[in-house]
């Protein structure tokens, strides 16, 4: 690690504020003025501002009062000003087993990314930017004119390799822009090819180890959310919660590793949940379908994130095939399975439109 006559800091990019986005120059001047904050809305939190010292904090507050929290939704991060806490963090997230999203529009930049690629299962929205740069130190030497063998690297090794991120991500981080010297001028806004390259999304999370890990006592993986936070399912839903089951996967039958069959929804993965993949469907990000065996009576819907289709659909078990599409232009329709392939029946237009293959 690091020693102690070095101090890196993430800089904070307040060029973008002059930069047009999806998002405003008065949002992005906000989150780059205020600490990250969590704003719970059911079993998801909008996060939105920079990384600070008191983060790894805010993130026990969520964890702790916010048990059925199963994702982080990210408007966004600016940067961070200060590493370690940035890692603490991030390192916390990834304890909990925690989908991490970037909202339509929204943004993360520099240990923004990082800290988004602690969630075990990862998803951007539409018009996106991911800002990458090379760290500099107290002297404001970059990180890309250290040698490759210095310790001082260490810091983001260790932690992208807790996150089984490929070690190139992190030397494309110091490479991708031209060394300016002047900071905040070498931010690199990755494209489409090079967020595929380096897995920024991640729609199935690796399996849960049991074992012993070497996260260190200062991580806060053992206190975030309850004693058993670290050794939920991969969306979270098992954080101390056992008796906790997913609607789909309640009475389906297992069939192999972490695929199910159902009478109503056939043949799916649930390794990832909550990310289901269905074999005629592809991917649906699932909210809202969690099972109580100690309530009677409940509402056997849920709301589900289409990847394909890039819209949220409202369905289940008395309801699917048909499901209700809350796109503008959406509405009711059917998904039909043929030897033709995967078609959509639209109500309004009464016209049958083929869906891609998963």
């Amino acid at each position: 690690m690091l020693s102690g006559t070095i101090t890196i800091t993430a800089l904070l990019l307040t060029l973008f504020s002059g930069l047009a986005f999806g998002y405003t120059n008065e949002e992005f001047n906000e989150a780059n003025s205020n600490p990250a904050s969590f704003t719970v809305n059911g079993d998801r939190a909008r996060m939105n501002g920079f990384i600070d010292g008191s983060t790894p904090s805010a993130v026990d507050a969520l964890l702790a009062n916010n048990p059925n929290v199963t994702a982080i939704d990210i408007y966004i991060i600016p940067g961070s000003d200060n590493d370690n806490a940035n890692l603490q963090a991030s390192r916390k997230i990834r304890a909990a087993g925690l989908h991490t999203h970037v909202l339509d529009n929204g943004g993360i930049f520099s240990g923004g990314v990082d800290f988004f690629l602690a969630g075990a299962t990862r998803s951007l929205g539409s018009n996106v930017e991911v800002g990458v740069h090379p760290w500099r130190d107290g002297s404001n030497v970059s990180g890309a004119d250290y040698p490759m063998n210095s310790p001082a690297h260490d810091l983001y090794l260790d932690y992208y390799a807790e996150m089984k991120i490929d070690a190139d991500f992190y030397w494309f981080t110091l490479t991708a822009t031209p060394n300016t010297g002047i900071p905040g001028d070498d931010i690199h806004l990755m494209s489409a090819e090079e967020i595929d390259q380096y897995a920024i999304i991640k729609l199935v999370a690796d399996p849960i180890d049991n074992g012993d890990d070497d996260t260190g006592d200062d991580s806060g993986g053992g206190d975030t959310g309850g004693g058993d936070s670290g050794n939920g399912d991969a969306g979270g839903n098992d954080r101390g919660s056992s008796k906790d089951t997913s609607k789909i996967v309640n009475g389906a039958s297992p069939i192999a590793s972490d695929w199910f069959f159902s009478s109503w929804f056939a043949s799916f993965y649930a390794g990832a949940h909550p990310w289901l993949f269905q074999e005629n469907l592809g991917w649906f990000f699932v909210v809202g379908d969690i099972v109580d065996p100690n309530v009677q009576a409940q509402d056997e819907t849920f709301w589900m994130f289409d990847l394909i289709g890039n819209t949220w659909i409202w369905s289940g078990r008395d309801v699917y095939p048909f499901f209700f599409d809350a796109a503008p232009d959406g509405g009711w329709r059917v998904f039909f399975v043929t030897d033709d392939g995967l078609f959509i029946f639209n109500s309004e237009t009464n016209a049958f439109v083929e869906r891609a293959a998963p």
